[in-house]
């Protein structure tokens, strides 16, 4: 959701899509992005290699259940962002 979030106001301060700023050179876009990637999928991986249960926390309204759906709808929102900006051929945030 966060990713989200700042890919809109990263939109809205250079006025480049979300594409644009991975793959435009004068951006070190991709180098963050797949930094970023890394990063996450370490910070994934290591409960899971420690033995911990993901469904074994809770705390409050945050269960695993409720974050799997907030992930996924995370990642259609994503997907929807970049699926109109293809088809705008611009940000959606001017």
């Amino acid at each position: 959701m966060i990713g989200f979030v700042w890919a809109l106001c990263a939109e809205k301060l250079t006025g480049l899509t979300v594409m644009e700023q991975i793959v435009n050179p004068a951006t070190s876009g991709l180098v963050f992005f797949v930094s970023a990637v890394q990063l996450f999928t370490y910070a994934s991986i290591v409960p899971i290699m420690n033995g911990e249960s993901t469904d074994a926390r809770s705390f409050g309204p945050f269960n695993a259940r409720a974050e799997r759906w907030n992930g996924r709808l995370a990642m259609i929102g994503f997907a929807a962002l970049i699926i109109d900006e293809m088809v705008r051929q611009g940000p959606l945030i001017h």
